[in-house]
């Protein structure tokens, strides 16, 4: 048995020493949590501004080549010609042909051109089956002819086609005579996400022996996934807190939410304006920290093996010294 003394003892030996290490333990679990923190959020910067700045150079390229066909000569001709001579369907065929034989082999990534009159109505299209239901949107045309517009409209299986339209001047430069409306095939918002990946010398970030990945949404202001490296998630619906706080965000915003899947995630958002998109990505909470969790672990054990040891060597030693003084008070009460 211990006594007093050798309760104390053991008190004192189990406070200087277990305490310290359970204090060192979650010192060092929270500096590890904040430095891994860091490194993630780092990378998840680096990453979204690199699908950004792809997203906004390509954009820039796609507007640039509306531009550069709204000043064509044969089409502000040919449009001006149209404008006053509406019967005429010469003026109306070779407009057309030019924009099918001349304009839309230029770019691969073009779907459609379609070009329209002073009154919003449709007078040409490389898309004959737009052409022959006529198409008329006067309303549309006013609000689109004020300027270069880039946005965002739902084709086939939930793909979103990005369509950029400006305005056709005359030959003055003074009045406008239509506009020209270029629609891109929808696989140009998964080119960029595919050239974006390649810029990333290694998409994925290695944590010691755990590797993880990312995952990206590209969602639009209908809370519609419309283009995502998993293209299983594409065409859902994601009415998340990310996605609100994201679309009335000014700048980027970075911490940890839930995904579609109500699954942990930690990741950054980042609102591209022209047209109003938002950029997510991410990664899974619990594969990020799992390396995190491996290390306490194994801390855990050795820590709970060493106290275990501590408190046996202090019983053994407690009882080494107190058994003489227990001794000598026994003989003394004794005598």
């Amino acid at each position: 048995m211990i006594g007093r003394i050798g309760k104390k003892m053991l008190f004192w030996i189990i406070v200087l020493v277990v305490f310290p290490l359970l204090a060192t333990n979650l010192f060092i679990y929270k500096q590890q949590k904040r430095v891994l923190k860091e490194h993630i959020y780092h990378s998840l910067i680096h990453f979204t501004h690199t699908v950004e700045s792809q997203i906004l150079s390509t954009l820039y390229l796609k507007k640039e080549r509306v531009k550069d066909f709204s000043t064509d000569g044969f089409i502000r001709l040919n449009l001006e010609a149209i404008n006053s001579q509406p019967g005429n369907i010469g003026h109306r065929e070779r407009l057309n042909n030019h924009l099918t034989k001349n304009k839309l082999q230029l770019d691969n990534d073009i779907a459609d051109i379609s070009v329209y009159n002073k009154k919003g109505e449709l007078i040409a299209s490389t898309n004959d089956g737009r052409l022959r239901k006529s198409l008329s949107n006067p309303e549309y045309y006013y609000h689109q002819a004020r300027g270069v517009d880039v946005r965002i409209a739902e084709g086939n299986n939930h793909q979103r086609k990005i369509i950029i339209s400006a305005p056709v001047s005359d030959n003055r430069g003074y009045g406008i005579n239509g506009l020209i409306v270029i629609r891109f095939k929808a696989d140009l918002l998964k080119n960029i996400l595919h050239h974006s990946l390649e810029l990333i010398h290694d998409p994925q970030v290695d944590q010691g022996n755990f590797i993880y990945e990312e995952q990206i949404y590209i969602v639009d202001t209908d809370k519609t996934i419309i283009v995502s490296n998993r293209p299983e998630l594409i065409g859902k619906y994601m009415d998340k807190e990310i996605v609100s706080d994201g679309f009335s965000a000014d700048k980027k915003i970075i911490g940890e939410f839930t995904d579609i899947f109500d699954s942990k995630r930690i990741g950054a958002a980042l609102h591209i304006h022209t047209p109003e998109l938002l950029l997510i990505t991410s990664f899974s909470k619990s594969e990020v920290f799992a390396p995190l969790y491996r290390m306490i672990l194994w801390i855990t054990l050795f820590t709970l093996t060493g106290i275990i040891l501590v408190i046996i060597l202090a019983i053994l030693l407690t009882r080494k010294i107190t058994r003489p003084i227990m001794n000598i008070a026994r003989i003394t009460e004794q005598i």
